[in-house]
């Protein structure tokens, strides 16, 4: 889980130093990101890896829809903790929904087009 090696390939598909939110079926983690609007619902895990994904830590690393077509399998509506627990998971994760390294640059990219933001 927290390489984000969703198919259980032992390719990571995250960066160094990348916040994520993790919590348990068995209660020792729990969710501490819930009230914040920052994070979002990544991912429930098992041992083999995801069983289903809502959205990529980094989706300029793997986007979803091409994770989604190399393994369909990991596609649910909605992929949140109620249905990655029907399909197994023992762990789960939140994480932004905008990457920290990135949102600066995004602040940057809408300055420059006229919208809020800082340069």
């Amino acid at each position: 889980m927290v390489p984000a090696d969703y198919q259980g390939n032992a390719v990571p598909h995250t960066r160094n130093g990348t916040g994520i939110d993790i919590w348990d079926t068995a209660g020792v983690q729990r969710p501490e990101s819930l009230d914040d609007t920052a994070f979002a619902f990544e991912a429930g895990w098992n041992a083999a890896g995801a069983v289903c994904v809502s959205k990529t830590r980094w989706s300029n690393l793997l986007p979803l829809k091409t994770l989604l077509e190399r393994a369909p399998g990991l596609a649910a509506s909605p992929c949140d903790e109620a249905e990655a627990r029907r399909r197994g998971a023992l762990l789960f994760n939140r994480s932004r929904l905008v990457p920290r390294s990135l949102a600066p640059a995004l602040e940057t990219t809408q300055s420059i087009a006229g919208g809020a933001g800082r340069i």
